[in-house]
């Protein structure tokens, strides 16, 4: 029902060779229901990023390279924050460097990237949000953003990218390139491994 009555409203996930859209490794394309596009779009970045080993102590704990929390956000906040007027997906891109989440229309109103950095939002589609809040999928309270950038602090991580670009917004969370790294926030050694997991997390709804 959801293509047929706004054929824009996917998300296109693909992973790419390197830094740039030159190379596909591998793309696909999400339509249905939007609560079900957002969580495979979720898993589908899970399966295509590495994941590290946590020492601590005499214990060993497997954790991803990127804050899962952080990648939901970013898919939900798209979703939810796009204009469905443009003709565009949304678009999910892996690169070796950054998982990079595209929406189709510029900032809404007169938001612009400093506002949003400090939780200020203007909501485009409200009976979105007010759905997703009720599922308790997201907040309403503007606060995704600033979290997103608090939490790769707290890991160590480089502060994401956010822009607006050809009409859309962009945010980048940036990939650790060390094979082994010490967490700023804990101390714990991390080491990196090359094996990926399919991920059988959802997206909470209550």
């Amino acid at each position: 029902m959801t293509r047929n009555l706004l054929p824009q409203a996917t998300i296109q996930c693909a992973v790419f060779k390197g830094t740039d859209r030159d190379v596909f490794i591998d793309r696909i394309e999400y339509d249905g229901d939007i609560v079900a596009q957002l969580n495979a779009a979720y898993e589908y970045v899970l399966r295509n990023i590495h994941m590290s080993s946590e020492i601590n102590g005499l214990y060993r704990t497997d954790v991803y390279e990127l804050p899962t929390d952080c990648i939901r956000e970013m898919i939900c906040n798209a979703v939810v924050h796009r204009s469905y007027l443009h003709p565009s997906s949304v678009q999910v891109a892996i690169y070796d460097d950054r998982v990079e989440v595209t929406s189709p229309g510029m900032l809404f109103g007169s938001l612009r990237v400093e506002d949003i950095r400090e939780g200020i939002s203007i909501p485009r589609n409200r009976a979105l949000v007010y759905a997703f809040t009720y599922m308790n999928i997201m907040e309403h309270w503007g606060s995704g953003i600033p979290r997103i950038i608090r939490r790769c602090k707290e890991l160590g991580l480089e502060e994401p990218e956010l822009m607006e670009i050809a009409g859309s917004f962009r945010i980048n969370l940036f990939r650790f390139q060390d094979k082994t790294r010490i967490s700023k926030s804990t101390g714990k050694v991390r080491i990196s491994t090359d094996k990926v997991m399919e991920s059988t997390d959802k997206v909470r709804i209550n």
